[in-house]
């Protein structure tokens, strides 16, 4: 009887320390806030012009999530893509740290005080609203159901 009882009692720890393994901790969150991100956006009184200047630069992209497929939308695995915005409109797109291709890039404008970028190639990391703040950019496609693109900006060479 007693053996019996001290392998429930193991049963029962085990158990115990797979469910306190099962917790929304270990679910990976976007590499900054939305809310956030939108009140500093909100900020500045932005216009095509300032946003191409604050767009000019290379930016990791870190993080992808689609609200529209919420149990696998979730994309944090190191992809090695950058994309240089540079200041004669020209757009690289970096993967693996060679260019895969460049295109003309510009700002548009587009409802309530928001732009984004219009290219001769599409570019799925940058479709959506551009919501900018210091060095953390946001490509918000998920108004329209699509994927929100999280992006760091690269500081060459500051270690």
């Amino acid at each position: 009887m007693k053996k019996i009882f001290s392998t429930k009692a193991m049963l029962i720890v085990l158990f115990g320390i797979v469910l306190s393994n099962c917790n929304d901790s270990n679910v990976d969150e976007p590499p900054f806030d939305i809310n956030e991100n939108l009140a500093c956006y909100n900020k500045t009184e932005w216009d095509s012009q300032l946003i191409k200047n604050k767009l000019i630069g290379t930016w990791n992209w870190v993080y992808t999530q689609s609200y529209s497929s919420p149990d696998n939308g979730i994309n944090t695995e190191p992809s090695n893509i950058n994309i240089r915005f540079d200041n004669d409109s020209i757009l690289t797109f970096i993967e693996n740290e060679k260019t895969k291709f460049t295109t003309r890039w510009n700002v548009v404008s587009k409802e309530n005080s928001y732009f984004e970028i219009d290219t001769d190639s599409t570019i799925n990391h940058i479709f959506g609203r551009i919501i900018i703040c210091d060095d953390h950019l946001l490509f918000n496609g998920s108004y329209i159901d699509l994927s929100d693109n999280y992006f760091n900006k690269i500081k060459i060479g500051i270690q």
